[in-house]
């Protein structure tokens, strides 16, 4: 069996034929790891499920802290604030149009916590309203 290996870094490598032994594959923690070296290892961690294997309706937060919700088998994950305001509202939001939360907390998406903005302008004139209410530029 050892013939199947080859010692010389420069040679080349004939299919099934690997430059180190299974044993000088062993990992740092002692375990060896199995005979067919090529598909070893893992690229995710132990629990790791994949972004494209979850359930639909699955949720996760970005690092903006919006929530976003997985609706189809394409591992589409839109906005969950406009998805909710889509399904109560029925309507189809375009790229242009956004949903400003009342409360400025981005994961409470509850239909009172939103509110319609037909142009990021309006939405930007939105939050500039909201801190002058506040007092924060008086």
């Amino acid at each position: 069996m050892q013939e199947k290996y080859v010692r010389f870094v420069g040679d080349a490598l004939p299919s099934g034929v690997y430059r180190r032994t299974p044993e000088q594959y062993a990992s740092r923690r002692g375990r060896k790891r199995p005979d067919n070296i090529r598909h070893a290892g893992n690229t995710y961690g132990a629990g790791h499920i994949p972004t494209n294997k979850r359930p639909f309706g699955s949720l996760y937060i970005d690092q903006a802290g919006y929530v976003h919700i997985k609706i189809d088998d394409r591992s589409h994950w839109p906005y969950q604030h406009r998805v909710v305001y889509e399904k109560v509202h029925e309507v189809a939001l375009s790229s242009e149009e956004e949903i400003h939360h009342r409360d400025g907390d981005k994961t409470n998406n509850q239909i009172d916590n939103l509110m319609y903005c037909a142009t990021h302008e309006e939405h930007l004139q939105q939050h500039v309203r909201e801190r002058d209410e506040a007092g924060r530029f008086a």
